[in-house]
């Protein structure tokens, strides 16, 4: 979904973001019915635990190293073996939705080191113009708002939950 601020390339060589520490299963991204089906039907070997406000999360347990770091169950040396597919938060990565109940804020998640680099007037530029109303809709219609604040530094886009013509940027 962000390919016009990160190229595919730039992600496959990091993959920081698909690596997680054993006790963070906060982290993880929402998995939908749809995304389920797919890892299932590719990839059997990989589970699922249920989330508890819904969806699934990939369970990661069984995939940690002796740093207790546990790769994403479909990260491959080329990046997400789910392409398209992917989970929904994984593919606006970087970017979070968060809401503190009256407003939906996207951040910008500290965790991305290749967006350290990108000015941030850019990213809000491009979050205008409906991109920023269609993310946090889409993160509502998936279950990957995340309650603010969350432990991220910058706030990109500031809009009304309820109404989602009456959005207010900042």
């Amino acid at each position: 979904m962000i390919k016009e601020l990160l190229s595919p390339g730039e992600c496959a060589r990091c993959r920081e973001c698909c690596v997680f520490e054993a006790g963070e299963a906060f982290a993880l991204p929402v998995i939908t019915d749809r995304v389920r089906d797919i890892c299932r039907r590719e990839f059997p070997l990989v589970r699922f635990a249920e989330r508890p406000g819904g969806g699934y999360m990939f369970d990661i347990r069984s995939y940690a190293d002796e740093n207790g770091l546990c790769p994403c169950p479909v990260l491959t040396p080329k990046g997400c073996a789910l392409g398209d597919d992917k989970p929904f938060e994984c593919s606006i990565f970087p970017l979070r939705v968060c809401s503190d109940g009256d407003y939906a804020y996207i951040v910008l998640d500290s965790a991305c080191h290749v967006m350290e680099s990108k000015d941030t007037n850019v990213i809000k530029e491009y979050l205008r113009g409906g991109k920023g109303e269609r993310i946090v809709k889409e993160a509502a219609e998936t279950g990957c708002i995340r309650p603010f604040p969350c432990d991220r530094s910058i706030i990109l886009y500031k809009g009304k939950t309820e109404h989602e013509n009456n959005q207010a940027r900042l």
